[in-house]
This record gives structure tokens, C-alpha cells and sequence, in this order.
């Protein structure tokens, strides 16, 4: 969804139940979602990746359209309320959509906050989608040497923290080769994102990139 500088997806599965991650900026999501879905609709899941403005700005207004389930990451639990993700949860499965957390585990000492960014897969028959917060290179080479993505094919990927250089290294997406790239970054933001590099990067290993430039 068209949030600026930030990260949000609607997911909708074939009978049209309706799943969230993250919520971007503050102010930046809530009439187009209107838009979108129409005033009524409520959504069966929001997710939260980790508590960057840019992630999670829109959650308060959000919540009131999920009158179902609120499912964030443990460390929100006390500060927003819902339940607790963990490693290896499959949290959603409807109309043949799964949807699991592959990061992080329940151990996160000595992580970074974009480091505990929650990791999700989703698949849809013989599609799989990840989405990958804000997570860094030390974190792509932990979720690699877990062997997760050896069996699937990857159909696409959800560039990890908008493009940056601290993500999206060559040993991930070597390993995952996804069909799609998908980067969502504010057009003319003060971080230069995405970075030259990592677009170069993910030419090599990708058949199509799209960067999501919206204001």
C-alpha cells in the first residue's frame, strides 16, 4: 500500500478475509485502506513487524477495524496489547493461504530492534511470498543457515528495511532467488534508499524488481 517512507500490505485470500502487515507512516493508510475495502470491512489480522514509526504508525487507527484478532510481536504485547508471535508459528490459515512467522526466535538477547524484525512466509499453493521487516545481513545469514527456504520456491520477496545497504545480501538472495522484488520507499528520501548496490544485487538474482516509489 502507498504509505511514503514506510511498509504496509493488505492481503486478501480468496474469499476475501483480510491480513495486514505493518501499517506505515502515521496518517499515511487509513482512508486509502477505506478506499480500498469500504468503511465496514474489518480485517482478520494485523501484524506488526517491529516498532519503527514507518511500520507501525497507523496501527491505533487500524485496530479498530480488526475486530477479530490483533497478533503482534512479543515485545509489543505489554505496550499494544493482542498475543505473542514466535518462531515457527503458523498464526493464519484460511482458504488455503498459510501464513507463518520464520523469525525471530523466542530468544532475543543480543539483537538490534531491526534484528528482532519479525520474518513471515506466506503461501498460496505453489506461491510463496516473504516479507522481512527491516532485518539486517547478520539476520538473513541466521534465517539462511536454518535451511528454511531449501524445499520452496520463492515468488516473492519483500525487499528487507526499503532497499538499504545493511540488508539484502548476496548470500540471501542467492539462496532464496525469488521471481519478484518488491521495495517500498518514498520517493526522494533522506536515505537514499534503495541503494545502488543492492539494486545491482538483486538484478543478479531476481527476473523482476519492482521499486514501489510513493509519496
Amino acid at each position: 500500500m502507498d504509505v511514503g517512507q514506510g511498509d504496509s500490505a493488505l492481503i486478501l485470500t480468496p474469499n476475501k478475509a483480510s491480513i495486514m502487515i505493518d501499517t506505515g507512516q502515521e496518517g499515511k493508510i487509513l482512508y486509502k485502506y477505506k478506499d480500498f475495502l469500504g468503511h465496514n470491512k474489518d480485517l482478520d489480522l494485523i501484524i506488526l513487524t517491529h516498532e519503527d514509526s514507518d511500520h507501525i504508525g497507523d496501527y491505533f487507527e487500524m485496530i479498530e477495524f480488526s475486530s477479530n484478532l490483533k497478533l503482534l510481536g512479543e515485545r509489543f504485547v505489554e505496550k499494544y496489547g493482542g498475543q505473542s508471535l514466535f518462531y515457527k508459528d503458523k498464526i493464519f490459515s484460511k482458504d488455503g493461504v498459510k501464513l507463518e512467522i520464520i523469525w525471530p526466535p523466542k530468544n532475543l538477547k543480543n539483537l538490534q530492534d531491526n534484528q528482532k524484525s519479525l520474518v513471515i512466509s506466506i503461501n498460496y499453493g505453489r506461491y510463496n511470498f516473504i516479507f522481512t521487516g527491516d532485518i539486517d545481513k547478520e539476520i538473513e545469514r541466521k534465517i539462511v543457515s536454518n535451511n528454511i527456504f531449501d524445499k520452496n520456491k520463492i515468488t516473492i520477496l519483500k525487499v528487507a528495511h526499503h532497499g538499504s545497504k545493511t540488508s539484502s545480501s548476496e548470500l540471501f538472495l542467492k539462496k532464496l532467488k525469488p521471481e519478484y522484488c518488491v521495495i517500498s520507499v518514498g520517493r526522494n528520501n533522506i536515505y537514499n534508499h534503495p541503494d545502488a548496490e543492492v539494486i545491482q544485487r538483486l538484478e543478479k538474482y531476481c527476473k523482476s524488481i519492482s521499486v514501489s516509489y510513493t509519496h
